[in-house]
């Protein structure tokens, strides 16, 4: 049964309404239904309709809330996998830096240049999980932005970086793990076993 646009509808008490007026009816039908959690009958009642009427709106009113639920759902899926696909490739970044700072030899001119790569990597990881809501905040031990890396010897860099990826690991350990059990050794934010130090 479909409902003219334009003409008034008349209902089951002769009376005839707007549009507008069926909407704004549907709307106080479905606040008392959910928030005050009325009957049927007091909403009729209290709205100066049928019971019918009122099912007829709060049954159109379940199918609207429905169809916006699907379609939030739908975006928030959509951001959500664009999101671990950025995650993804970061990882490959990361991962392909780390193989080549360990095989670049110790005093290598490239090792700061890829060790503020794999910062940088970290960094974005960390933001990108902060808005999916797998990480809370920055943890106030690592402050990646107070971070000079020119002033940071390979070291310090390393042994940041190393730290950053522990607490990113316990950070997703503490959300994923199932109550009541350790999840077992340390393991990277993919899920897979760190191939770098740290």
């Amino acid at each position: 049964m479909t409902e003219a646009v334009t003409q008034p509808q008349e209902t089951a008490r002769g009376r005839r309404t707007s549009r507008r007026e069926r909407e704004e009816r549907r709307e106080r039908a479905w606040q008392m239904r959910v928030v005050h959690k009325l009957g049927l009958q007091q909403i009729a009642d209290a709205l100066g309709w049928d019971r019918k009427t009122i099912t007829r709106d709060l049954r159109y009113m379940r199918q609207q809330s429905r169809q916006v639920i699907q379609s939030i759902q739908g975006s928030t899926w959509a951001t959500i996998d664009a999101a671990l696909e950025v995650l993804t490739e970061l990882e490959a970044v990361q991962r392909q830096a780390w193989a080549d700072l360990m095989a670049a030899g110790e005093g290598a001119p490239i090792r700061a240049r890829l060790l503020r790569l794999i910062l940088a990597c970290i960094e974005q990881r960390i933001r990108i999980m902060q808005s999916l809501g797998l990480l809370e905040k920055t943890p106030t031990e690592v402050l990646i932005g107070d971070l000079d890396v020119r002033q940071l010897t390979d070291e310090e860099i390393e042994t940041a970086s190393g730290r950053l990826q522990q607490i990113i690991r316990d950070a997703r350990a503490e959300r994923v793990a199932p109550s009541g059990g350790d999840q077992g050794g340390a393991q990277d934010v993919d899920g897979s076993e760190p191939d770098h130090p740290g």
